[in-house]
């Protein structure tokens, strides 16, 4: 829900995903296998994101799903929006893509405003 605060924590160190739901973190030494990721990417960070979406949709026999909400400043600020979009478009049912701006156009049809921490 829109004003709704979220608890947010790490990563700690490197995490690296084997498939199918499996992360491995290096700090704590553990591994955590999950059905669904949720992921907030803004700007340039979302490179590491999309190389893990990449991993995952790109194995249809992978049932993780995602879901990612991506922050920019304007429209024209939203890197590998067209990768993203036909990402989502091929799957569906486990990619779910979501939009921020700061300063959307008139017409923008997902969120508005800066995400605070």
């Amino acid at each position: 829900q829109v004003g709704q605060k979220v608890d947010i924590t790490g990563p700690w160190g490197k995490i690296e995903y084997k498939g199918n739901g499996l992360f491995v973190n290096s700090v704590k030494k553990n591994e955590l296998q999950k059905k669904h990721v949720g992921m907030l990417a803004g700007g340039t960070g979302i490179t590491p994101m999309l190389q893990i979406i990449k991993a995952i949709m790109g194995n249809s026999s992978d049932p993780t799903k995602v879901s990612l909400i991506y922050a920019n400043k304007t429209e024209e600020d939203i890197l590998v929006r067209e990768e993203l979009e036909a990402l989502q478009k091929a799957n569906p049912t486990r990619f779910s893509l979501w939009y921020t701006l700061d300063k959307p156009p008139a017409s923008w049809k997902y969120s508005e405003g800066f995400i605070t921490a």
